[in-house]
């Protein structure tokens, strides 16, 4: 089985609900094709950090690659996911292999109470790091849409805790970059 398999599973009941056609099956719009291209990009982040081979842009090819040869069919449990759209995913994957130091750096600001990144678990860190990477290259896509996707991504997998304190993250977040008050460089501390 590979590595993403199990978090596939997991995670198509929550994002399959985001947009239910009335035979149940997920519908090929553009809006859901991004959220299930976030959800490939969360396990393909997840994959190239449990692997230990580290986030250059080369295995960050890599496992775009494995990943697309290696995606179960799209029925999981009777629901239909539609495939994700393949300009997002790579984009996110890629742009946290690029620039991932800088994602850790905005993360460890933006966590409280002296947490580090290396202290959450690695699929809450896949998501933020998705999350950030999307929110720092947005690709035109409102910072408020990045926010609610990754906040459904991780409803998938975690209770109101997890799932609110990526959702504040990612919204402070979204707020400083996005509003240029502040340089992401220069993003006080809490």
């Amino acid at each position: 089985m590979v590595f993403w398999q199990g978090i596939y599973e997991k995670a198509a009941v929550a994002v399959s609900e985001a947009g239910m056609n009335e035979e149940g099956k997920m519908t090929g719009s553009p809006r859901n094709r991004r959220m299930s291209a976030r959800l490939s990009a969360v396990q393909v982040v997840y994959g190239m950090e449990l692997t230990g081979n580290g986030f250059t842009p080369e295995i960050a090819r890599r496992a775009l690659k494995d990943y697309e040869e290696g995606r179960p069919g799209s029925d999981v449990d009777a629901l239909k996911l539609c495939d994700p759209d393949p300009e997002l995913l790579v984009h996110v994957v890629e742009t946290v292999a690029r620039r991932k130091e800088e994602i850790d750096n905005i993360l460890t600001e933006a966590l409280t109470g002296g947490m580090l990144p290396e202290r959450l678990e690695m699929l809450l860190r896949a998501v933020l790091r998705a999350g950030i990477a999307e929110l720092l290259e947005p690709n035109g896509m409102a910072p408020c849409v990045i926010v609610g996707d990754y906040t459904t991504v991780t409803g998938a997998f975690y209770d109101d805790r997890e799932t609110g304190m990526v959702n504040a993250i990612l919204d402070k977040l979204s707020k400083i970059i996005h509003a240029g008050i502040v340089p992401v460089e220069e993003m006080p501390s809490e």
